[in-house]
């Protein structure tokens, strides 16, 4: 009789699947997670605390409730709008192979970049309006800079493809551009009331000479 042998084979021990977020990234792309959070993480990292101490100085120092006002509502405007289009729209985010992170919630609008728009915009405003042209002109052009950093990251960062970046700013510059046409809007009444109690040269030239 002849015996049949069978060999048994052991089994090929499996690596233990690991998620992305709990590998060690990259120089490039931890740089570029880590400057993502720290310009456009709006829940509480960077814009928080500026607008809760921006507000304070315009309080405390120029009682200028008008434009802490107007940094509150274009911040939380901008959140509730984004949030508003994301569920209407609800578009998939980037295969999470791509991530680098973890994300939820659909991907159109970035949610990033209408915040990151609508608040160093408004600041822009704020605080360089009665500036002179030269000051006007450095901050715009580094809200424009930080803005472009900030989408350039969310795409990076696998969060978001280019068209949801572009979508944020169109939002976040539509809900900016309402905020300051309401409030140019309110403040017209009030500068008109204010120029007829302060009857100009010619209107004191007319009674003097009565």
């Amino acid at each position: 009789m002849s015996t049949i042998q069978t060999t048994a084979t052991a089994p090929v021990a499996k690596r233990p699947s690991r998620h992305p977020v709990d590998e060690i990234l990259p120089v490039p792309k931890l740089a570029a997670y880590g400057f993502q959070h720290v310009l456009a993480f709006y829940a509480g990292a960077v814009i928080v605390p500026i607008l809760l101490l921006v507000a304070v100085f315009l309080v405390v120092r120029h009682r200028d409730w008008l434009a802490t006002a107007r940094l509150g509502v274009a911040v939380a405007g901008a959140i509730a709008l984004y949030t508003g289009v994301k569920t209407a729209v609800g578009r998939p985010r980037p295969p999470s192979s791509l991530w680098i992170g973890r994300y939820t919630g659909g991907a159109f609008p970035s949610g990033h970049a209408t915040v990151a728009l609508a608040f160093y915009g408004m600041l822009a405003l704020v605080l360089a309006s009665s500036r002179n042209a030269r000051t006007r002109v450095w901050s715009w052009a580094g809200v424009a800079v930080v803005v472009a950093l900030v989408g350039a990251s969310r795409m990076y960062l696998g969060a978001h493809w280019l068209t949801d970046v572009l979508g944020g700013y169109a939002l976040g510059a539509t809900w900016l551009a309402v905020v300051v046409a309401v409030t140019l809007v309110a403040a017209t009444p009030a500068r008109d009331r204010e120029a007829e109690a302060e009857p100009g040269p010619r209107a004191s030239g007319r009674r003097t000479a009565a």
